[in-house]
């Protein structure tokens, strides 16, 4: 590992990014920290944190989409309590999942008429003058 780790820090290859962060990333982190909260000791709201950082992630990088599922999906089927929590666990995820993709549509919405309405007064006022 330490042969691995000295060849790699001497491939100039990979510091062409080193100053960027690119979203897969960062949705990648937030991924990895749902999946750490998915399998940790059951509560209602470790359940709906863990659904919100899986749709966090998944509008940082909608690539990563399927490993949200699996996270979600496992988070249902392996958490603890195993099977009488299922239900509570998928809803309580599902919900979370919910959550942050509501807020985001909402908001495109809402920004979306302002704009429209922004739009409609600065062509009134250009037919005008």
């Amino acid at each position: 590992a330490l042969l691995a780790a000295f060849l790699a820090a001497c491939a100039s290859s990979l510091f062409y990014y080193s100053r960027h962060f690119f979203p897969y990333d960062i949705a990648l982190a937030l991924m990895l920290l749902a999946l750490h909260d998915a399998l940790g000791p059951w509560s209602p709201g470790r359940s709906f944190r863990t659904g919100m950082l899986a749709g966090i992630g998944f509008l940082t990088y909608n690539g990563y989409w399927l490993l949200g599922g699996v996270v979600l999906i496992l988070h249902a089927l392996l958490g603890d309590g195993r099977f009488r929590r299922f239900a509570a666990r998928a809803l309580l995820a599902g919900l979370g999942l919910a959550t942050p993709l509501a807020i985001f549509f909402f908001l495109a919405r809402i920004a979306g008429s302002l704009a429209n309405l922004l739009h409609c007064s600065c062509a009134r006022r250009d037919v005008s003058t």
